[in-house]
């Protein structure tokens, strides 16, 4: 298993007490780019994805809401990488 994949399902199994810092290195494992967007809010954006969630920047933990969010668009994103896999070996 990846750190990338433990990461993951350390989200999953445990979307309490995560750190800022901690969440976006999650989402920069698996590909996206934070960006700051307005004051203390970021967007994690990724170029197969539509889906562009945003999270905020403070000292301290976050709402678990922006964990479990960051499970099911990387998800997501794993999902159509998945599928485009499968439609190049056919």
């Amino acid at each position: 298993m990846t750190k990338a994949a433990k990461r993951l399902q350390k989200a999953k199994n445990n979307p309490k007490g995560w750190r800022f810092e901690e969440l976006a290195s999650l989402y920069k494992a698996f590909g996206f780019e934070v960006r700051s967007a307005k004051g203390s809010h970021h967007v994690a954006v990724h170029p197969d994805i539509k889906t562009r969630p945003t999270f905020v920047k403070h000292s301290g933990e976050l709402s678990e809401f922006y964990v479990k969010q960051a499970v099911a668009v990387i998800e997501e994103l794993l999902s159509i990488q998945k599928e485009e896999a499968d439609d190049e070996h056919e």
